[in-house]
């Protein structure tokens, strides 16, 4: 039959996004475009770790057009003399080689047991990861190294100096409101605080110290 023929047959593969994010690409091999199951290939892409979402779309009569939404590192975790990457849902994802030179901030914790590797997640992490991608998103405000201080307690330092206190025990969504007020009136202000501590239902800062001549400190005016 014509609709089996090779005009059918798949030639093209568009991909918007990393390639290497599809670990097999022969799945793609031999594949009648008019007859192909658009949503179990979903399923199947779905299943690869660095691919968060694909829209798939037939161009006949012989081209694949697929977008890939990818999951992209926002931290490395150091544990147990191990690296890991992992994105905003805390999903550990493969080290590849365009991932090496990522400016990233940089989780050093002892306290966390990481099992299974790649493609899982790490659920203790989620409320802290929310926060440094929403750190991250401001402009000229970045965090340079994160270190675990407890299970629940973690502390981040910004590329400013400033240290802040966290709990990834409470609603991330509150610790974020208070942290976006704050970042707007130490910008109007045009000075910011040595300590941002958030791990309490109201911040407590405290200021910067300016070393004297003669040894005494102040406070930063």
């Amino acid at each position: 039959m014509y609709v089996t023929g090779p005009d059918f047959l798949l030639h093209e593969v568009i991909i918007t996004g990393h390639e290497d994010s599809i670990s097999d690409l022969q799945i793609f091999r031999q594949q009648n475009l008019l007859f192909l199951d658009t949503r179990l290939l979903k399923q199947q892409l779905m299943t690869e770790t660095l691919i968060k979402s694909a829209d798939i779309r037939k161009i006949f009569p012989d081209k694949l057009s697929i977008t890939i939404d990818e999951r992209t590192p926002v931290v490395r975790l150091r544990s147990s003399d191990q690296t890991y990457l992992l994105d905003t849902e805390g999903v550990i994802l493969p080290l590849l080689p365009r991932f090496a030179k990522l400016q990233l901030p940089e989780i050093g914790c002892q306290l966390l047991t990481v099992i299974n590797g790649q493609g899982k997640d790490i659920p203790a992490l989620k409320p802290l990861l929310a926060i440094i991608s929403e750190i991250n998103r401001q402009p000229q405000l970045q965090i340079v190294s994160l270190t675990c201080i407890n299970a629940t307690y973690y502390s981040a330092v910004l590329d400013n100096g400033t240290e802040i206190l966290l709990d990834v025990g409470k609603d991330p969504t509150q610790t974020i409101a208070s942290l976006l007020f704050l970042v707007k009136q130490f910008r109007i202000e045009g000075k910011w605080p040595q300590l941002l501590d958030l791990r309490f239902d109201k911040p407590v800062l405290q200021e910067k110290k300016i070393v004297q001549p003669h040894g005494a400190t102040k406070s930063a005016q």
